[in-house]
């Protein structure tokens, strides 16, 4: 009888791994979505913004770094809206196509503003703190090719995407004061470590703590822990016949 329910309450457990896992995998395909497409937004103002002042080549530049992020992750795009993807990848060779050409400044920024009216049409989903992670992931990319490359531009890009973050971080507090009072910390800190033009292995230190905090892997770890330590309990005093 001890032997069936053992059995019964590893199939339980086996199948509740599985649907957790698969629930939290498209729970993150969900945020791996909604990060790409504010990123390639965020590339896009900076494209405009130097369309504005009729900075061609910083819009170059711009357009470039946002044509090559969008397009290595237009598999993963696809696989959520394969047209709209397609018709947004469109217009984003077309728009850079443009800028070389050095088409009038208006056309440009009302091509900006068509792509962006593309973009509202994609609905955002998903956990903002892993949202914010994933967006820190490229700003750690981006400061890394500022300092090594001495990249002007990709500097403005690191500012604007932690930036980004902190705003989703703000707006979506932790129910724990001591949480957020730790990631404001470290956000001020990778903000005077940027405005320095620190290293990147101190940027990406940075980065990292507020990844551990957000995704609180700290707290998961500790959970393992105790669960497994409840297991332990359960079979030395519970043995099988």
């Amino acid at each position: 009888m001890k032997l069936t329910f053992y059995l019964y309450l590893i199939i339980v457990v086996f199948a509740f791994g599985i649907f957790t896992f698969t629930n939290s995998v498209f729970a993150q395909n969900e945020e791996n979505h909604s990060s790409i497409v504010t990123i390639t937004g965020i590339g896009l103002d900076l494209t405009k913004q130097a369309l504005l002042t009729n900075n061609f080549n910083v819009a170059e530049k711009y357009s470039t770094m946002t044509n090559n992020f969008y397009g290595k992750n237009i598999q993963f795009l696809r696989s959520y809206n394969s047209a709209l993807s397609d018709d947004i990848h469109i217009e984003l060779l077309d728009l850079h196509s443009s800028i070389l050409s050095k088409s009038d400044s208006a056309t440009l920024i009302n091509q900006i503003n068509k792509i962006q009216e593309l973009f509202s049409q994609i609905p955002f989903s998903g956990n903002s703190n892993i949202l914010a992670s994933s967006i820190l992931s490229e700003a750690d990319e981006q400061y890394q090719l500022a300092i090594q490359q001495n990249n002007l531009e990709s500097y403005f890009f690191t500012q604007s995407l932690v930036e980004y973050s902190k705003k989703i971080v703000k707006q979506n507090p932790s129910d724990n004061d001591r949480l957020n009072q730790e990631l404001n910390s470290f956000f001020k800190d990778l903000d005077e470590s940027i405005s320095k033009k620190q290293d990147f292995t101190i940027v990406g230190s940075l980065i990292t703590a507020i990844q551990r905090d957000l995704l609180q892997t700290e707290t998961i770890d500790s959970n393992k822990k105790i669960h497994m330590k409840k297991l332990e309990h359960y079979i030395l005093n519970y043995p099988l016949l």
